[in-house]
């Protein structure tokens, strides 16, 4: 009956009444346990207010009564009168003291040991009296006779015997009643000892019990189904699993068998369906691989345009440069006046062609630069340098346009600078980037740009690393937040009319923004409370390092420093040339030319000039022979040569042995500030070597 109760039980009640049996055995064992500790709890509180508490008051009226009796017999030996005198307080005080711990032991409740109690109260209040008869006979100076009466056989020695022998009973019976009271916890404790077995042993055959009845309800249908499953995996699908209860496993069992019996049925038409899925299959890895060669194709043609792309930039670029160059250099030396005075009208439409030129520059080196992050021909020259020492450099040449547009650019300035890691030209062009971009963006009366930084701590994994956080901060047209994330895409404006009136390509953030995520940092613009915008720059220091500001600055003479004077040039075209003559003219500098490598090669072994400026692209030999041979010629091979390119092909000209690389366009400071340069480390050079041989 209560088999078949239980197995018709769902899981949740059968866990149920599993719980509640063992939670009754707990409650019951716990009830009995709790009870008979209440009681030892109590007996053993009385057992300590009986034998520790009133054995210890009598203990002690003992032991002052015996102080007491020895106090009285030295008071009646003693003659002098002061020692007489405190020995007689000291009595009264042990009197005194005895009488307040009977009291104290009295008030402990002992009803059953009242007789005693009074017994002794009664010999105690006799043996004073003789105590005190004793006392006074002392005093009165009658010492035979006081210690006639306290003496062994006295009446004071018999009431004093009395009275000991009335505190042992009552000592007596209160250690009965100690032993009484440890009899009792003994029985209740062997009584919680055996009920607390009784109950561990009923509930490790319950336990038992509810487990066997558990694993026959629930353990036994799921190794069943388990079983019929492993058949039916093999292939056996007329298998079937027993329905064993009426529970949540029997529910499964009865689905577990519909389940059975649909794949059985569904088993039969499998192999048409299998073929019909192949065929689709087949249709579709056909449709598959035709696409997959038309993305091929149309990957490869992407690639081969992206190549071209490139190509025809770099193409463009150097086409662009080489005139460039001459349009700007040009430009420079009639602004200079080198050919003459010219007209208020002449020297400003100079000035837009020499602008023109720039702004064209500005333009052909972001889209390259673009260009080459996006193949990923730009890789990162690491080097470490204070921030104060390039900020000179990165708004020194924005200062003016500033000046013109009626805008004050504020530095942030402190004696100690940090120091970054980072590419120093890139980092020089993020920075000139966005100044400049703020820079045009307030140009209306009172415009301001603000430049700062600040250094903060980010964890890293499990590491913290220290971040410079640059802030350009301006008060222009600001920018609305929709469209912040579109200024930072290459040829993107705000509003079309905004082209027009301020100027730009859309491409300086674009590439401020690639610049900034290849040394791993983030960039990001908000607007100001009132008016205007601040962009962030977020790098990694990469260094910990902190350098004090240096005011002072090297300069270099323009001259070389031996008597020889001579410059060969070899550039592209004869305008170049003839450039580079006007920027050398005047000064210190003998100017010869070559038309081409050959005659280069043949000037230089002729006159042995002071330095070699050479072009890549000039006739019959070019530059990259060039150099190639001066450098393994031992008689030429220790004149310095300038590579003048219109591409960056710097490592190159470097690693074939030249000084100096310069990327047209090029300004006349630029290529006299590298003669000078040279011309200071030959200066050096000599002086090493003339110390030495002295």
């Amino acid at each position: 009956m209560i088999k078949n109760t239980f197995d018709s039980l769902n899981i949740s009640n059968k866990l149920a009444v599993v719980f509640l049996i063992l939670l009754f055995m707990m409650g019951a064992g716990g009830s009995v346990g709790l009870y008979n500790g209440t009681q030892i709890d109590k007996v053993t509180e009385d057992l300590y207010l009986d034998a520790f508490k009133r054995y210890q008051t009598l203990s002690s009226v003992e032991k002052d009564l015996l102080s007491q009796r020895q106090e009285l017999f030295l008071h009646t030996v003693i003659k002098e009168h002061s020692s007489k005198a405190y020995v007689e307080g000291s009595l009264d005080a042990h009197r005194k003291d005895i009488n307040r711990k009977i009291s104290e032991y009295e008030a402990y409740g002992i009803e059953e040991y009242k007789y005693l109690l009074d017994d002794l109260k009664v010999k105690l209040n006799n043996y004073w009296d003789i105590q005190s008869r004793a006392v006074s006979l002392s005093v009165s100076g009658d010492v035979e006779r006081a210690i006639a009466l306290i003496r062994a056989g006295g009446e004071g020695d018999i009431s004093f015997v009395a009275t000991m022998n009335a505190f042992k009973k009552l000592i007596n019976e209160e250690g009965n009643t100690s032993y009484n009271a440890f009899n009792t916890i003994k029985t209740k404790a062997g009584t919680i000892i055996i009920v607390t077995l009784l109950f561990t042993v009923l509930a490790i055959f319950a336990a038992v019990g509810l487990w066997f009845t558990l694993k026959r309800s629930i353990v036994g249908p799921v190794r069943a189904m388990e079983t019929s499953a492993r058949k039916i995996s093999r292939g056996d699908f007329k298998e079937r699993v027993p329905v064993m209860n009426d529970d949540e496993i029997g529910t499964l069992a009865t689905v577990f068998n519909e389940m059975a019996a649909n794949v059985e049925e569904y088993s039969a038409t499998l192999e048409k369906k299998v073929q019909k899925r192949t065929d689709e299959l087949r249709h579709a890895n056909e449709e598959l691989l035709k696409k997959k060669k038309e993305l091929e194709t149309t990957n490869f043609e992407l690639i081969s345009a992206n190549q071209m792309k490139s190509q025809f930039l770099a193409n463009v670029s150097h086409e662009f440069r080489t005139p460039l160059n001459s349009i700007m250099g040009f430009s420079e030396l009639l602004q200079e006046k080198a050919f003459g005075d010219l007209t208020e009208k002449q020297y400003q439409y100079v000035g837009y062609i020499r602008s023109s030129g720039a702004n064209l520059l500005t333009l052909i080196n972001n889209t390259l630069d673009l260009s080459r992050i996006e193949v990923g021909k730009i890789e990162l020259d690491l080097d470490d340098f204070p921030i104060n020492e390039v900020m000179g450099e990165i708004i020194g040449p924005i200062r003016p346009m500033a000046h013109e547009m009626d805008v004050t650019i504020n530095l942030k300035d402190v004696p100690a600078s940090p120091v970054i890691r980072a590419d120093r030209a890139k980092f020089k062009q993020i920075l000139h980037n966005v100044i400049l971009n703020a820079v045009k963006f307030s140009n209306e009366e009172g415009g301001y740009v603000n430049v700062g930084w600040e250094i903060i701590e980010e964890p890293t994994g499990m590491i913290m690393e220290k971040y410079i956080v640059f802030s350009v901060e301006d008060n222009g047209i600001g920018i609305e937040k929709e469209d912040r994330e579109r200024i930072f895409k290459e040829f993107e404006q705000v509003d079309i009319s905004i082209s027009r009136e301020y100027d730009g390509s859309g491409l300086g953030l674009a590439l401020a923004q690639r610049l900034v995520e290849l040394h791993k940092g983030k960039i990001w613009v908000e607007n100001n409370p009132v008016k205007g915008s601040t962009f962030y720059i977020k790098i990694p220091q990469g260094a910990e390092k902190i350098e004090i500001s240096k005011k002072s600055r090297v300069t270099y003479e323009h001259g070389p420093s031996s008597s020889n004077s001579t410059i060969l040039l070899a550039l592209e075209s004869p305008d170049l040339n003839q450039l580079l003559s006007i920027y050398l003219a005047g000064g210190s500098y003998d100017v010869i030319t070559a038309s081409d490598g050959i005659e280069l090669l043949s000037k230089a072994a002729k006159e042995r000039p002071f330095t070699i400026i050479l072009g890549v692209t000039i006739p019959k030999k070019d530059g990259w022979e060039v150099l190639k041979e001066i450098t393994s010629n031992p008689e030429l091979k220790d004149i310095p040569v300038i590579m003048m390119s219109s591409t960056d092909d710097r490592e190159m000209a470097y690693s074939m042995g030249a000084v100096a690389y310069l990327e047209k366009p090029v300004s006349k400071s630029k290529v006299l500030d590298t003669l000078a340069k040279i011309a200071a480390a030959g200066a050096s050079t000599e002086t090493q070597q003339s110390s030495g041989n002295s």
